[in-house]
This record gives structure tokens, C-alpha cells and sequence, in this order.
């Protein structure tokens, strides 16, 4: 489950939360949730302040990282680029990260957030390929990473209504990280 929600004075609140479970017909086993609050504070630079909390199930995991994200759809050099090119690309810097029962570590995770309008023309804005990637960095000095990525196409049916095909990979996950999703998505605008 996914919102996003945009506030006035450039704040934008977005967050998702997954379930899981092992077998089917269990119930929910845990729970991985993140939550994001960007605030636009410089108007003339494609630059935006950010904190993410990351809630998880079980005790003493959960943590709050501060960055910047790049909007590179707003910065001159690339905004034309992007616009005809029907591209949304963001990087977000995650520069301090707060956990339990750890010291404050720098630049723990760069994330990369893309959507792409394919045919936007010719199909009305009905066909997309989005998006991201996070590249969790290990620290101390090692250029070390694990990823958790995640694509989306999507193709509007009806409204608010999409068939949608999405691969993940989750390099945190002990078993088979790999695998595909397939359905049937609701897009609910409430303001």
C-alpha cells in the first residue's frame, strides 16, 4: 500500500507499507513500512530536505535517516532533457542515519526514483514504467552495497484502474530475493 500527499508550504509526506507472510493463508508474519517527508525549502534549487523512518516488525530495528534529494526533472541542465524524453528521475542522499543501539553513520543509502510515460501521445498517457533503487551502502570505508529495486509497468484499463507487472529484488531477504507480482492496482486521489 502506497500515499503520497502534497501540503502546502512545499511539504510532501509519502510512504508505503508491505506485508508479509511465508504460507499462504497465514496471516500477516511482519512488516516493513517507510515513511518520507520532503520539504522544498529552497525555491530556486531543485534541492528538497528529507527524512525517512524506516518501522519494521520486531524490536530495537527501526531507524530515521536526514538527506537532500536531487530533483534532476527541475534542475535547468537536464529538465528539458527529461521533459521530452517523458522522464521523472530523482536521487535522494541519505546522509545521516539514527538506529538503535548504534553510533550515527554517514551516507547509508543513495535511492533512485524514475517514472517513464511510454507513447504518452499516441496511448494518452496510459502506459508507464516506474520505479526504484536503493543502494544501501555498507560503510566503513567499503564501497560495498546491497540493493533493493523494484520496477513497475503499468497500463491504465478504466479510470483509475491498471494491469500491473512489477519485479523486485531485495538482497536483504535470506531466500529466493528475485520474483515477479502481478495484478490489478486502484489509483485513489483524495485531494
Amino acid at each position: 500500500m502506497n500515499m503520497l500527499l502534497n501540503f502546502p508550504s512545499n511539504v510532501q509526506y509519502f510512504s508505503f507499507v508491505n506485508y508479509n507472510r511465508s504460507q499462504p493463508g497465514n496471516d500477516v508474519e511482519s512488516y516493513y513500512s517507510e515513511h518520507h517527508v520532503r520539504w522544498a525549502a529552497f525555491k530556486s534549487l531543485p534541492i528538497d530536505l528529507s527524512q525517512l523512518w524506516v518501522n519494521m516488525s520486531g524490536s530495537g530495528n527501526n531507524n530515521l535517516k536526514y538527506g537532500i534529494r536531487w530533483k534532476w526533472y527541475e534542475t535547468p541542465v537536464m529538465c528539458s532533457v527529461l521533459k521530452n524524453s517523458h522522464l521523472f528521475f530523482a536521487l535522494n542522499f541519505h546522509l545521516f542515519e539514527f538506529a538503535p543501539q548504534q553510533n550515527a553513520t554517514f551516507l547509508t543509502q543513495i535511492e533512485y526514483v524514475y517514472n517513464l510515460k511510454i507513447f504518452p501521445k499516441q496511448l494518452k498517457n496510459r502506459l508507464y514504467l516506474s520505479g526504484f533503487a536503493d543502494q544501501n551502502l555498507e560503510g566503513n570505508g567499503s564501497f560495498k552495497s546491497k540493493w533493493v529495486h523494484e520496477h513497475q509497468i503499468g497500463f491504465k484499463l478504466y479510470k483509475s484502474w491498471y494491469a500491473v507487472a512489477e519485479f523486485r529484488v531485495n538482497q536483504y531477504l535470506p531466500f529466493g530475493y528475485k520474483g515477479w507480482g502481478f495484478g490489478i492496482e486502484y489509483l485513489a486521489n483524495f485531494l
